[in-house]
């Protein structure tokens, strides 16, 4: 049985539990029990921070801009803006932005006149900034103190993630970076589980002709 019969079944048996529920007080106390336990998982996943959907496109885009112009500047940090919309449950990553920065092998540091550069693009563009990327020499991707005070603009659930080797292996798979996500006022490391759990890949096209 595959993963959509199981969840139609489910969602038959949670509308029949719910019409049996009026005349069985058993099943009125299972469904009580049921809605509870939804409540809690909205908090829990509420907590958590919304989903964030990447485009395709998104990340060969991502790991040109990480990498540097040109061979003589590769070994440097680089910082990469992603923008997109924020539907609630779900972030959508549309863009990427490479601000101009000043970078060293260990660091970077984007001016306050360049950040608003980008305050006017996402405002021409009406979209919202959801995350900032930048990468590291090698492969350590905690946050250091500096990336703490120097992330831009970090609000309820936004994402920080660090690339390692300067991003010389692209930014995907995730689980390969360090993802931090802003709670209560200070970034946290994400585990790899959660990491997949809510962060996914919206593909570029889908062909359903062959199947």
């Amino acid at each position: 049985m595959d993963d959509v019969t199981r969840e139609q079944l489910r969602l038959v048996a949670c509308e029949y539990s719910r019409g049996h529920a009026a005349h069985d007080p058993d099943a009125a106390r299972h469904t009580r029990s049921l809605q509870r336990s939804d409540a809690v998982k909205s908090v829990v996943e509420a907590a958590r921070g919304p989903r964030v959907l990447i485009q395709e496109a998104v990340l060969p885009e991502t790991a040109r801009f990480l990498r540097g112009r040109t061979f003589s500047n590769r070994g440097h940090e680089r910082v990469v803006y992603w923008a997109g919309k924020d539907l609630g449950p779900s972030w959508i990553v549309s863009t990427c932005i490479a601000p101009r920065a000043t970078t060293t092998a260990g660091s970077f540091e984007v001016s306050a006149e360049s950040n608003a550069r980008v305050i006017i693009l996402l405002n021409e563009l009406e979209l919202v900034l959801l995350a900032q990327l930048h990468t590291h020499p090698g492969a350590w991707v905690d946050h250091s103190d500096g990336d703490d005070g120097g992330a831009f603009m970090p609000y309820e659930h936004f994402v920080s993630i660090v690339v390692p080797s300067y991003a010389r292996d692209g930014v995907w798979p995730l689980g390969t970076c360090g993802v931090h996500r802003f709670r209560h006022g200070v970034f946290h490391r994400l585990h790899n589980a959660e990491v997949a759990k809510d962060f996914r890949v919206l593909p570029t096209s889908c062909d359903l002709r062959k199947i």
